[in-house]
This record gives structure tokens, sequence and C-alpha cells, in this order.
């Protein structure tokens, strides 16, 4: 059938991207449930992104969560309890994103300054958010309105094979992304 979606993998290895270009090189990633579609493309473009800049992912870097705010506040407790720490954290969805914020805050730990954190959906509330939240932005209006059209196109009888639409991705960059600092042993 048709289908309309975003470019979850080019967004997630953006997003990896910009934290290695800061100098970040212990990266860990908070999925989704990764029996979704989403979340396995997510994943699949951090893995690239840490792959191609040569570096490796620790098992215990990666977790797999809920798309929910507590799900990725106790993961990234786990993860922020791990030595060495990682200097920043992708989560794949903002609402984890805003839970990993408060696990750090619960730890007495500050963000950019200790751990980057960067998110993925860009909601409304990501920008109002003290540090803002730094995420890829995917166009929710516009997956909305595509997926109607190709719906009242069909039921008003077009017979064309299934189509699949994939909208772009942004990464937008807020105060929640820094180079680590250089006590952290980012090496």
């Amino acid at each position: 059938g048709d289908s309309v979606t975003v470019a979850n993998e080019e967004g997630a290895y953006a997003a990896t991207q910009h934290l290695v270009q800061l100098g970040h090189k212990r990266i860990a990633v908070i999925t989704g449930p990764l029996h979704l579609t989403n979340a396995q493309q997510r994943l699949r473009g951090f893995k690239r992104a840490m792959a191609k800049a040569g570096l490796e992912v620790s098992p215990e870097y990666l977790q797999e969560a809920s798309f929910d705010l507590e799900s990725g506040r106790q993961k990234a407790l786990l993860i922020l309890r791990l030595l060495p720490r990682p200097t920043a954290i992708f989560a794949a969805d903002d609402m984890m994103a805003m839970g990993v914020l408060q696990a750090i805050r619960s730890l007495g730990l500050s963000c950019p300054a200790d751990v980057s954190v960067v998110g993925f959906d860009d909601l409304d509330v990501s920008a109002l958010l003290h540090p803002s939240l730094s995420s890829v932005f995917q166009p929710g209006y516009q997956l909305g309105a595509a997926a109607a059209r190709l719906l009242l196109d069909r039921v008003d009888g077009d017979q064309e094979p299934p189509r699949h639409i994939v909208l772009q991705t942004e990464l937008r960059i807020r105060e929640s992304v820094a180079p680590p600092r250089n006590d952290q042993g980012a090496s």
C-alpha cells in the first residue's frame, strides 16, 4: 500500500555526525522500540555515522526504550552511571530526550557542559526547554497532508501502483550541544 514517512536514517545520521564534528567520541544512543521501522532506521543512521567516523559503539551505550519521557530517563540513568561516561547522547525521539535531560539534572550534571543531547521530532516544546533541545525536525503537518492526499486519491479511484513518499528532515541546533570539555577525556 501507499506510505508516507520521513528520512529517519538520514536525520539520525546528521544528528550523530554533528556530535562527532563537535569532537565527541563517546556517544550513546537511546533507540525507540526496535520492532518499529522508524526506530530501526534511526539506529542505522546513528551506527552509520559512528562507523564513518571510525568510532565504536560500546554495547552498554546502546539502550532500547519506549518513545516516552520515563523510559528515556531510566535508560539515561543507566548510561550516565557508566565509566567512562559518554559525552553525548542521541535520543531517537524528543520525549526520550526530555527524560535524558531530567536524568542529567538528577545526577548533578549539566547539559551541555557534561553531556550533550540531541533528540528527534523537534516538538514545539523543544525550543522552550532549558537548555533548548537540539533536534531533528520532521515535518508533521506535511506528513499528515501527504497521507490525506494519497487516501483521497484512492477514494477517488486512483489505481496507480502504491506510492511511497519520503519527506526530508532537518537538524536544528540549539543549546543542548557543545564540544566535550577537555577534562572529560573525549578520546
